[in-house]
């Protein structure tokens, strides 16, 4: 009896010995290390290939089942320090469609891995004397002859939510023209996946009713409040330019102070808007333009009431009244562009963007 309880003494002197030196994390399942250092601000991630992952309310395979986020789609990495349990590894994440835990690794691998972007691809140089063709991702379009440029390049842009402006994922064109040229860039064009993250799209559903009941558009943004949305935006010259996958909606527009007077070489541009026919897809252009120095009126006379408000309502009139051709460049180009532009497969669109 004696012999039977030392030993019996013994195996447990002997389990609590190995127990103490198994680390806490393995007791409750080994889990491979984050890959998202605690210092990087909102680090973006992407799904790896094969199944989506889960989004769930809690750390845990039992939490309410919130969503998934598919093999390859992006997400944003959340401040919540990790958490192991069971042998899985849960990150906090926040796409533009939800929001919550998914896992980023167990003992075998990992699920999500850190997003990496890609440099900007330069796709064509411009055809001789003739219009150019540019097509990639599933998305066209044709630069007229005679807008000057020297290249294009393209590039996926990811989606950002903490930002001052939150966009969804977006396909970004950018038309150069010589380093030597006091603007060097001919045209910036964005093609945005609308689609469930209207939320995070400024005015979406606004621009979207917008084109398809199509009231007067100097009425419709000066309802709206400004276009983009900012207490210091000036519209003019607006009008509704129709585009290969929807409607488009083209404006002048410069961002400027109250009491700022405008010059006719002042950082005007030529801004387009316009939402798919299935209202998958945004696209959004800015070209810079110079405006003529007829289409300036008087200086407001200070002090008085309402007087930049009167100067800002005349300017938009006069521009309004102008023909294409009195802009530098001719407006004409930049429509002939922005209608040209289709979404010829979106699927491959769609794939592109994280």
């Amino acid at each position: 009896m004696h012999f039977k309880s030392h030993h019996r003494l013994l195996f447990f002197v002997l389990l609590l010995s190995v127990l103490s030196i198994i680390p806490a994390a393995a007791q409750s399942g080994d889990c491979l290390p984050t890959q998202f250092s605690a210092d990087d601000y909102y680090p973006m991630a992407i799904v790896t290939p094969g199944d989506s992952n889960n989004v769930r309310a809690e750390p845990s395979p039992s939490g309410e089942l919130l969503g998934q986020i598919a093999a390859g789609a992006g997400m944003l990495i959340e401040e919540d320090d990790p958490v192991c349990a069971n042998g899985y590894l849960w990150r906090r994440v926040t796409t533009p469609y939800i929001s919550g835990w998914t896992v980023e690794a167990n003992a075998d691998g990992y699920f999500i891995v850190p997003y990496v972007s890609s440099d900007p691809v330069v796709l064509v140089e411009p055809a001789t004397d003739s219009d150019t063709l540019v097509e990639t991702h599933g998305v066209t379009f044709t630069i007229p002859a005679t807008l000057p440029f020297i290249q294009v390049t393209s590039e996926v842009v990811p989606f950002s939510l903490y930002r001052q402006t939150e966009y969804p994922s977006a396909l970004e064109f950018i038309l150069y023209r010589s380093a030597d040229e006091p603007q060097p860039i001919v045209a910036r064009i964005d093609v945005y996946n609308l689609g469930a993250s209207r939320d995070y799209s400024p005015n979406a559903d606004w621009l979207e009713t917008t084109l398809i009941d199509q009231p007067p558009v100097a009425e419709a943004i000066r309802e709206y409040g400004g276009f983009p949305p900012s207490p210091h935006t000036f519209r003019g010259a607006p009008a509704y330019v129709p585009f290969g996958s929807g409607n488009g909606l083209r404006f002048v527009t410069a961002f400027t102070q109250d009491d700022v007077i405008f010059t006719p070489d002042g950082p005007f541009n030529v801004v387009y808007e316009g939402v798919t026919s299935d209202s998958a897809y945004r696209v959004r252009i800015r070209f810079p333009v110079q405006i003529p120095a007829s289409a300036l009126p008087a200086d407001p006379i200070r002090g008085k009431e309402d007087a930049y408000a009167i100067y800002l309502r005349m300017l938009e009139g006069n521009l309004s009244a102008l023909p294409t051709s009195a802009f530098t460049p001719d407006l004409a180009l930049y429509d002939a562009l922005f209608s040209s532009i289709t979404i010829t497969n979106p699927d491959a669109l769609a794939a592109a963007l994280p």
